[in-house]
Formats: C-alpha cells, structure tokens, sequence
C-alpha cells in the first residue's frame, strides 16, 4: 500500500467490498491511522514504512 511517498488507501488498496459503505468506511479509516503515523516524525516514507503492515494485515481479513 505504501510505495515511496506514495500511499494507497479505501477501495485502491485491497479488494473491493460489495457494500459501498464498507469501501468509504475503509478509506476513512486508512486516512486515519495514516494521519496518526504521519504525526509521529518529519519523514514522509518513515510514516508510511509504520503505517503499511497494520494496513496490509486489514486488508487481508
């Protein structure tokens, strides 16, 4: 999900869900906790490096 600089979150990161709730539930909460890693230090790829893992571990479930 994290390439770099470059993140992505919602439907754009893992398999689409077939409820169209679910898929603004889910961005909603990738922009969450990216906002939160983001806060921890000034380093953009650092913040995603902690990020990603939590992200791919709910994408798969």
């Amino acid at each position: 999900m994290a390439f770099g600089r470059v993140a992505l979150i919602g439907d754009a990161a893992s398999v689409a869900r077939p409820h169209a709730a679910a898929g603004t539930a889910k961005a909603a909460e990738n922009g969450r906790t990216l906002v939160a890693a983001l806060r921890e230090g000034d380093d953009v790829a650092e913040a995603l490096g902690r990020w990603e893992p939590t992200q791919l571990n709910s994408a798969s479930s």
